[in-house]
């Protein structure tokens, strides 16, 4: 309160009177006391332009436009932080940092040697965390919870430091971790950024940012996640509770935003979901254009060769059914080979049993087509009983195929054969007939003809 002020005011009074420089960048300023002149100014210049890089990178993935050049201030101590900043209530740790309002970052450096600037990336990463959360802090209209804003900076620090084993995570609600006072402990760090993994992980970044959207115009988080996610919060947690352990066995080393992991896309190749995983890859790719991450999308790249060419092989499969149903063969032959030729240059034989099946019902089917066109030009010089036999094989094996017309064709054949025996065997009997009938007629003529007197 004012007491505490005052106090502060009091203390701050013996404090010496620093003198400020400063150096700019593209889009910071960063302010440090005559102290650390020839040293914080050399690491500023080293490391101005990957800073610059993660502000681009940031504000292309936030969508958001800061209030420009932020401010990078060094404090030599705590005591000067305090005293220049009296009503800030966040704690800050030595070698550690803080902001103030959406403008400020603060970094309180007790001892800073040039050795210490040139070889350590922890200025650059801290800065990155506390611009995360510059971000943050203006997409919800500062109505963010404490924790959550803690959580994105550890997750956008980006460290590869281990979590503790036994961080008690799935006992404490977000409600907590996010609401209650923040202690600066490796549990904490690594719950507030596991939720903030776990979401983004999960969910995807796009969806996260809906969420910091949502947060701002919603009457609390509790309801933005719910907006956003279509589930209630307690799902949400159980789901967490879930993902808590993996990240501790070390999914905590993904990070989205520079290291995008692939393993949904190549475990849905590894399982034969081609499309799923080209879809999963449009999905993405236009995320990690925009985070700039090269060397992802070159494994993408040949992820989505194979993708692709999975999801074609499929699609002829597909084809090469339809055309056996259709009882087009020599199409079906030829999609076959085409399908069969894609799975074995990706090494996925789980379907070419499949098709190697389409294609010897197709071709025996062509075989007995063929046998029954060579049968019907040599059925001349056959007898009948042995080209019925034949013809009646064909039909047989043609009709168990479910070759219908080729069936057809064979049987039509038979009964050709059957009429034109039939015709073979009446003739004989028809010539006795006319034969008889033409003697009783002959007869009958005499009957009425005078014989000669000769004959009398």
């Amino acid at each position: 309160g004012v007491n505490q002020v005052s106090a502060q005011s009091k203390e701050c009074r013996n404090l010496p009177l620093l003198q400020w420089n400063d150096i700019r960048s593209k889009y910071f300023t960063m302010i440090y006391p005559d102290l650390y002149l020839g040293i914080a100014d050399v690491g500023f210049q080293i490391y101005s332009e990957k800073l610059d890089e993660q502000y681009e990178l940031l504000n292309r993935i936030f969508k958001q436009d800061l209030d420009l050049p932020i401010m990078i201030r060094i404090y030599p101590s705590r005591e000067y932080y305090s005293c220049l900043n009296m009503y800030e209530t966040e704690i800050i740790q030595e070698h550690g940092f803080s902001r103030i309002g959406r403008r400020e970052i603060s970094l309180v450096v007790t001892t800073m040697t040039l050795s210490d600037v040139v070889e350590g990336e922890f200025f650059v990463k801290g800065v990155v965390g506390q611009l995360s959360q510059l971000f943050t802090a203006q997409i919800t209209d500062e109505k963010a919870p404490l924790g959550l804003l803690i959580g994105i900076s550890n997750y956008f620090e980006n460290n590869k430091k281990s979590p503790p084993p036994s961080a008690p995570g799935p006992s404490q609600t977000w409600r907590r971790i996010w609401e209650s006072d923040p202690f600066q402990n490796d549990t904490y760090n690594t719950n507030t950024q596991s939720i903030v993994a776990f979401l983004i992980d999960v969910y995807e970044w796009p969806n996260f940012l809906v969420f910091l959207n949502n947060i701002a115009t919603s009457e609390s988080y509790t309801e933005a996640l719910s907006m956003t996610y279509k589930k209630d919060f307690s799902t949400l947690q159980k789901e967490w509770g879930e993902y808590y352990t993996i990240f501790l066995e070390g999914r905590w080393q993904i990070n989205s935003i520079y290291n995008y992991n692939l393993q949904v896309i190549e475990e849905s190749i590894k399982i034969g979901a081609y499309t799923k995983a080209r879809q999963k890859i449009n999905e993405i790719t236009p995320f990690l254009e925009e985070t700039g991450q090269k060397t992802v999308l070159d494994q993408i790249d040949s992820l989505m060769v194979t993708a692709t060419k999975g999801e074609t092989a499929g699609l002829l499969v597909k084809q090469a059914r339809q055309a056996l149903q259709f009882r087009e063969y020599e199409t079906c032959i030829d999609i076959s080979n085409q399908a069969i030729t894609l799975y074995s240059e990706l090494n996925d034989q789980r379907r070419i049993g499949e098709l190697q099946e389409y294609k010897r019902f197709a071709e025996q089917i062509l075989e007995l087509r063929a046998q029954l066109d060579q049968l019907l030009s040599e059925i001349n010089e056959l007898s009948y009983v042995d080209s019925k036999s034949k013809l009646s094989l064909l039909a047989n094996q043609l009709e168990f195929y479910g070759d219908e017309e080729g069936s057809q064709r064979a049987s039509k054949m038979i009964d050709k054969l059957n009429q034109s025996q039939l015709n073979e065997n009446n003739e004989p009997i028809e010539y006795l007939g006319f034969g008889i009938i033409f003697i009783l007629f002959i007869r009958f003529l005499m009957m009425f003809t005078k014989r000669p007197r000769e004959v009398l």
